[in-house]
């Protein structure tokens, strides 16, 4: 089994015989190990019914929709909801929540200030990272349809229903495509109703119209909750990795987008959350290969390949005490 080395924080993935096809195909197909959770949450999550009803929320939900389209029940309310959906605006969202950095003379941060919301975000163009796999790991992973879908998959919402339904309320997937993700974080608008509902798929392909598929991933790929406070890939790829996410390779890429599902459960500063979040990156490069993403030799490489992780925590700065000196900075820049 692989070794976390908390010494030096590397992930040396174990040793594979590359001669043995059956093996490789085990790997390939069957994921071993799947992401643990706290007994404590779990058990508070049972005890609440959360899972099952957002399970059941989404059911009715679904119900709803097809009550107003098949048999056109409540068509004028349906219009309503329409008519009432808040207009997404995104032209302002690359200068809103960025973090400001104090340097000293070498240009090395000696604060990061995340403001009173404590957000951890810094803005990258989709151009600066396409050349990276972090568009196609996200995509494998939560939304495999999305350069075709309008907005909405109705054939992934779907298969969430039924998951749901044989998994005892716990759906093995959401139903949301990343069009409607960065809808709902947009918006802020996370609360289980046919209304909400209505209007996230109602503004996702409201916005598949207004935007082309890259500036949407650009969006997304910068408002998508990291762990931690960090949100995009830029200010993660810094806080986990040390480095600009225009230099993530392809296994770093699969483990950033494992994160977002469950940044709880996938947190990288923790050793069980790490675990998990290497897991699951497994199951990110094992979806990349199905889908053709990336070749054979590119999915062993990416299996073999060391992940070194940040040794020193990034110098963050919300509302803790600052030194004398960023203080100072601070008091200058506002007077």
């Amino acid at each position: 089994m692989a070794e976390i080395n908390n010494k030096d924080n590397r992930y040396a993935p174990p040793p594979r015989r590359r001669s043995d096809q059956a093996v490789k195909r085990e790997l390939k197909h069957r994921i071993k190990g799947k992401p643990t959770h706290s007994g404590a949450i779990m058990g508070l999550t049972r005890l609440l019914g959360i899972s099952f009803g957002k399970a059941l929320g989404l059911i009715i939900v679904v119900v709803a929709i097809l009550g107003f389209l098949v048999g056109g029940l409540g068509f004028g309310m349906l219009i309503g909801y329409i008519s009432t959906a808040q207009t997404i605006v995104v032209n302002q969202i690359k200068n809103t929540n960025e973090v400001s950095h104090i340097l000293d003379q070498n240009k090395e941060d000696i604060a990061i200030l995340t403001g009173s919301q404590n957000i951890n975000r810094e803005f990258v163009t989709f151009t600066a990272v396409e050349h990276t796999y972090i568009d196609e790991a996200f995509k494998a992973i939560e939304d495999e349809r999305f350069d075709d879908h309008i907005g909405i998959d109705p054939r992934r919402i779907g298969s969430a229903v039924l998951s749901a339904l044989s998994n005892g309320g716990a759906a093995t997937h959401g139903g949301s495509t990343i069009t409607q993700q960065t809808v709902k974080m947009i918006s802020g608008a996370d609360q289980i109703s046919a209304q909400r509902k209505i209007q996230e798929w109602y503004n996702a392909i409201e916005l598949e119209k207004q935007k082309s598929k890259d500036e949407i991933m650009e969006l997304y790929i910068n408002l998508v909750p990291m762990g931690n406070s960090y949100v995009g890939i830029q200010s993660a790829s810094k806080a986990y990795f040390d480095k600009e996410a225009a230099q993530l390779n392809l296994t770093e890429c699969a483990f950033l987008a494992g994160v977002p599902n469950r940044p709880s459960t996938y947190n990288p500063l923790t050793e069980n959350g790490r675990r998990n979040a290497l897991r699951r990156m497994r199951i990110v490069l094992s979806k990349m290969y199905e889908l053709g993403m990336i070749s054979e030799n590119e999915y062993d490489e990416a299996l073999d390949t060391e992940l070194v992780f940040r040794s020193t925590p990034m110098k963050v700065s919300a509302n803790q005490v600052n030194s004398y000196f960023v203080d100072y900075i601070i008091q200058t820049v506002i007077n």
